[in-house]
């Protein structure tokens, strides 16, 4: 359901409106995507973006477009993009152009005649591009205050944000950051000392200035070639974990992090023996369940392992 995400702290004191559904299905139905497929000739014509909401859970097929429970909401953000390569809309215009010069019997064209060409050709060229689909969830916990946002890109997501802003007032938000993530990281692997519960998996990112490597190793805690690189003056700036109860597979999450908390890998298992004996709805409900459970753990270990990080006297010494 998501590949990489960032995870946001909000301020829900400031409107008590923001814990409960209404205002959120209100927005989502207000403001639903219409499809390209489904907008008429006339609408459609020239135009190159259409966004808004869509449904959260198709699966569980039901007449919200918003997924609900006591702790949480899930809405489902969709754009939907029409692009014109530059070298197809300069043959067309081209085209146009020429066409033009024959009808008309001129040897140049005015520069509003060849403005109006090159809006009619770029008409003429979306009514054949494909358009590209992109949906990004937005899960909300309402009883702790923060959110995920499904996209890897942070412009991205800034946009989201302004849109939702410009929809319902205020909602104050801060994305989760801490300046200290490249040292933390460092610390857990020169050290050896993670957090309990925790796995660093096979892989870091190591850091100097500018550069970055990747190193892969089966245990990089303890690798020479690594613990060389940071004595060196390098910095870990992405780590990829697993938490949670690790001698049980379906009760551990993986993904990766990195210095900008930036999420990413996002991985965990569902037992199919617990839920394959359910009704399907309760099935989705349940693995929609275990999908927000995770999110949480996630949030969980990044607020009290690095955003609220404190270094021992021992450990200092």
């Amino acid at each position: 359901m998501l590949s990489s995400f960032y995870i946001y702290k909000l301020e829900l004191s400031s409107n008590e409106l923001l814990k409960g559904s209404d205002l959120w299905d209100n927005l989502a139905n207000q403001n639903q995507i219409t499809p390209f497929s489904d907008l008429p000739t006339d609408l459609a014509k020239g135009l190159d973006k259409v966004q808004g909401f869509c449904a959260a859970i198709p699966k569980l097929n039901g007449k919200q477009l918003n997924y609900h429970s006591n702790e949480y909401t899930i809405l489902n953000y969709c754009i939907e993009e029409k692009k014109v390569k530059p070298a197809v809309l300069k043959r067309a215009i081209l085209k146009m152009e020429q066409k033009a010069l024959k009808e008309l019997g001129l040897e140049f064209l005015s520069k509003e005649r060849k403005k109006e060409i090159k809006q009619l050709a770029k008409i003429s060229e979306l009514k054949r591009a494909v358009e590209d689909r992109a949906e990004t969830l937005i899960v909300i916990n309402k009883m702790d205050g923060w959110f995920v946002i499904g996209n890897g890109s942070e412009t991205a997501c800034e946009n989201i944000l302004s849109t939702i802003r410009s929809l319902i007032g205020s909602f104050p938000v801060v994305r989760l950051s801490s300046p200290a993530v490249s040292t933390i990281f460092t610390g857990w692997v020169k050290s050896g000392l993670i957090p309990e519960h925790t796995q660093i998996n096979e892989s870091c990112t190591l850091a100097y200035d500018v550069s970055s490597t990747v190193y892969k190793k089966q245990c990089v805690v303890s690798d020479e070639e690594v613990l060389k690189n940071i004595e060196q003056g390098k910095e870990v700036t992405s780590l990829p974990f697993t938490i949670g109860e690790l001698e049980n597979e379906f009760s551990r999450v993986s993904f990766s992090l990195n210095d900008n908390l930036k999420f990413g890998s996002f991985k965990y298992k569902v037992n199919k023996e617990d839920v394959g004996e359910m009704e399907y709805k309760d099935r989705v409900s349940t693995e929609v369940f275990l999908f927000c459970s995770h999110l949480k753990s996630i949030y969980d270990f990044v607020q009290n392992k690095i955003i609220n990080f404190e270094v021992s006297l021992e450990e200092f010494t």
